[in-house]
């Protein structure tokens, strides 16, 4: 703000607002992205790439926070019109990301088979990329539709590749949604105590990176497991 580069504080509004995103602040979330959406739109004749990309990016932050809010229907046109911009700028992770936001809107909504379209389109950009976190998040998402479906053992080998490419990856906040799943599911197998493995693994982690969110799902696990 200072300087007055545009580009630039597009850019840490975004940071901010996935910031309170995964700490579960959704309200403060969505005023910084609208703030950078604002920015966009002042400088939307500026057709650099780094311009455009600031756009798509700002979408998807939105498109994020209205998918935690439930408000499906405008989670799904931010997701689209973040992955129309990604295209055009030939961004395989950016395609990634934004797939898999819309198969995650049709898995909520009980279409498990276009989900699995979009997870799997996903899962192509990502190893184009060779984006492992991505892929990580891919595995992790056909694993749910594979629980979903009653398939455990073709989803506890979805969320083991989930899990061992989230090790890799340092990334904790994604991380912690397969160690997660891998507690539900042992839990559903009845092995309660590989479950409370995995959960001790996961609360530590949520508690250290103050991801709220993740936290009252593990706190729900550990009253499952005591039950």
């Amino acid at each position: 703000e200072e300087i007055e580069d545009t580009l630039q504080m597009i850019i840490a509004l975004n940071n901010q607002g996935t910031n309170f995103r995964r700490i579960g602040e959704l309200e403060e979330a969505s005023v910084y992205h609208y703030r950078a959406l604002e920015l966009c739109d002042k400088t939307s004749g500026d057709t650099s790439y780094i311009s455009r990309k600031n756009r798509v990016r700002t979408l998807n932050g939105l498109g994020n926070v209205m998918l935690s809010l439930g408000n499906d229907k405008v989670a799904e046109e931010m997701f689209r019109r973040a992955l129309k911009g990604e295209e055009e700028l030939g961004s395989a992770t950016g395609q990634a990301i934004n797939y898999a936001n819309i198969g995650a809107i049709k898995e909520r909504n009980d279409d498990v088979d276009s989900a699995r379209i979009y997870y799997n389109w996903s899962m192509q950009k990502n190893i184009e990329a060779d984006n492992r976190i991505g892929i990580s998040l891919c595995y992790l998402n056909l694993g749910n539709l594979d629980e979903t479906e009653s398939n455990l053992t073709a989803a506890r080998d979805n969320y083991l590749k989930s899990y061992e490419l989230g090790l890799q990856s340092k990334d904790v906040w994604h991380w912690l949604n397969s160690c997660t799943a891998l507690g539900w599911l042992n839990i559903k197998e009845g092995n309660i105590a590989e479950a409370q493995r995995y959960n001790d693994e996961a609360l530590e982690a949520a508690q250290r990176i103050g991801a709220k969110g993740r936290l009252s799902n593990l706190y729900n696990q550990q009253a499952a497991i005591h039950e």
